[in-house]
C-alpha cells in the first residue's frame, strides 16, 4: 500500500492522456499571489478588448464547442476603491460578468463569472516568472463540471493578451485552445 502513490505518479507520467504540459499546468495551478500581483494583473487587464476566439470560459463550452472563432468583446474596469475589477464579456450567443478580486485570507487572485447561458466559472490566478496561470472550475448550464488550466501572457506593449487553455475532455482526451485578445482602447 505504501507504494501506491509512487505507482500512481509513474502511471500519470507515462499515460499519454496526461501530457507534460497538462501536468506542469496542474502543478502551477496551486500557486499563491500577493496583493501587488493583483494590482499588476489589473493594470495589464483593464481596458476594452476584442478577439476572434473559439469560446470563453464563462460560456460553458470551453474545450467542447465546435471550435469556430466568433467575435467576443470585453471591458475590464476597476470598481470603486480599486479592490476589485469588473469584467463584462459580450459574444454572439452569450454575455457574462465577472468580479476579480484579491482574497487576502488565501493569498489568491480570484474571479467569479456568471453567464447569460447559466454557466458559472470560478478561477484562481497567480504569476510565474514568465506568465500568469489561471485555474478554472466551470459548471455548465446542464450541471456538469470541468476543470482546466490556462497560461496568460501579455505582449510587451500591453496591447495583446494570449490565453492558452488546456484540459481533459469528458472522455479523458486532452484538448487545447488558444485565444488572442487585442486592446481596442
Amino acid at each position: 500500500m505504501k507504494h501506491l502513490p509512487l505507482i500512481a505518479l509513474l502511471v500519470s507520467f507515462t499515460n499519454p492522456a496526461f501530457s507534460s504540459d497538462l501536468l506542469s499546468d496542474q502543478t502551477e495551478s496551486t500557486g499563491l499571489a500577493s496583493a501587488e500581483d493583483f494590482r499588476d494583473y489589473c493594470r495589464l487587464a483593464v481596458g476594452k478588448w476584442t478577439g476572434q476566439v473559439s469560446s470563453v470560459a464563462s460560456s460553458g463550452s470551453v474545450g467542447s464547442g465546435n471550435g469556430k472563432p466568433q467575435t467576443y468583446n470585453f471591458e475590464a474596469r476597476m470598481a470603486s476603491g480599486d479592490h476589485a475589477m469588473i469584467r463584462e464579456v459580450v459574444g454572439p450567443d452569450s454575455m457574462s460578468t465577472a468580479l476579480i478580486f484579491y482574497d487576502y485570507s488565501a493569498n489568491k487572485i480570484r474571479t467569479v463569472y456568471t453567464s447569460s447561458t447559466g454557466a458559472i466559472s470560478v478561477h484562481t490566478i497567480h504569476r510565474t516568472d514568465t506568465h500568469w496561470v489561471r485555474h478554472t472550475s466551470l459548471t455548465a448550464p446542464d450541471g456538469s463540471k470541468s476543470e482546466f488550466n490556462a497560461t496568460i501572457s501579455f505582449s510587451e506593449d500591453g496591447n495583446t493578451e494570449t490565453i492558452e487553455m488546456r484540459g481533459l475532455g469528458q472522455d479523458g482526451s486532452p484538448w487545447r485552445q488558444k485565444n488572442i485578445w487585442y486592446r481596442v482602447d
